[in-house]
């Protein structure tokens, strides 16, 4: 991993919780408009610090929009992805496909 600065984006985010266990949502969306968002619960700091570099240090690949925040309430750990061109193309009765 290279030498990533924290940023005033997420001290920002960590002022308003300062107090572990973090939630954190992580959202992406690809050029083909696959998306996926997670939500991970840290139990300390420092793992949420490494969480947080990681996720900076793979903006350099991103193909679309991507964000990480950190939730106020506590919400159940997992993923969920959706494809949008093939909810569009099913939506269109695969005569057509609006997104």
């Amino acid at each position: 991993m290279k030498n990533i600065k924290l940023d005033q984006f997420f001290f920002d985010q960590l002022s308003n919780h300062p107090m572990p266990p973090y939630t954190v949502q992580t959202f992406s969306r690809d050029c083909d408009m696959c998306e996926v968002t997670r939500i991970t619960v840290y139990k300390s700091y420092i793992s949420l610090v490494k969480a947080y570099m990681i996720w900076v240090e793979g903006l350099e690949w991103a193909e679309g929009t991507e964000s990480f925040e950190i939730l106020e309430h506590s919400e159940p750990e997992g993923s969920h992805t959706r494809d949008r061109v093939m909810e569009a193309y099913e939506n269109g009765n695969g005569s057509s496909i609006y997104v």
